[in-house]
């Protein structure tokens, strides 16, 4: 009857060529370089804000200039949300009531409301329109 060979010891030091000794230390070398790299010099200051962002508070009313196309046609009053500073950009949602209606339960739920689909657009494409404005009826067809 043969004896089994004794399993290898999981606590035993590996046995490693020269070869593969020289490679950890050149991986080592390389990865303690590449971490005494200089970090990447700070970001440039951002421009000067325009006139316009310390002007235009949220919630105002504005009118699109220019559309992209596939968005926003031009003339179609948009409400700002948001002002995005950094990037000099406004966000915008349509200016519509908030749409109701009655689930199964009999309590009213919102079904859409336009400030869930914001949309970033310049400011430059927008214009600001004066305060008492009444919102246009929608078409009759």
């Amino acid at each position: 009857m043969r004896r089994k060979a004794a399993p290898p010891d999981q606590f035993a030091p590996e046995f490693r060529s020269p070869e593969e000794i020289v490679e950890q230390q050149r991986r080592a070398k390389e990865m303690a370089d590449w971490l005494a790299e200089p970090s990447p010099p700070p970001p440039l200051p951002l421009p000067p804000l325009p006139e316009w962002q310390g002007a235009v508070p949220d919630q105002t009313r504005c009118e699109i200039l220019r559309g992209d196309g596939s968005r926003k046609p031009p003339g179609k009053v948009v409400v700002i949300r948001k002002i995005d500073h950094a990037d000099h950009r406004v966000w915008v949602s349509d200016d519509e009531p908030v749409v109701y209606r009655k689930n199964m339960k009999g309590r009213w739920v919102a079904q859409w409301d336009p400030m869930c689909a914001q949309r970033p657009m310049a400011m430059e494409d927008l214009r600001i329109l004066p305060e008492p404005w009444v919102r246009k009826p929608p078409p009759t067809h």
